[in-house]
């Protein structure tokens, strides 16, 4: 049950993407000194990073509540590139 309600709750990545895009818009800034720059990237690798294992996390809930499926097809993309060009 508590896994079920886990995998239908989004609300645990709404304040980690905000977090991320403050650190984004701040990266942008020009004139940032080094030190603070190089904390900013910290925060905002860490909080992609934090997101990907939530998200992992999440479809793991799905999955495991068979909320989700796998799509099993054999995916080929570098062959879809070659027919393109």
């Amino acid at each position: 049950m508590c896994r079920r309600a886990f995998a239908q709750n989004h609300e645990i990545r709404t304040p980690l993407v905000g977090v991320i895009g403050v650190a984004d818009i701040l990266l942008t800034k020009p004139g940032m000194a080094p030190d603070l720059r190089e904390q900013l990237d910290v925060i905002h690798m860490s909080g992609k990073a934090l997101l990907s294992l939530v998200n992992n996390i999440l479809d793991l809930s799905r999955m495991d509540a068979r909320m989700l499926t796998l799509d099993k097809r054999v995916r080929r993309p570098f062959q879809h590139v070659r027919q393109r060009f």
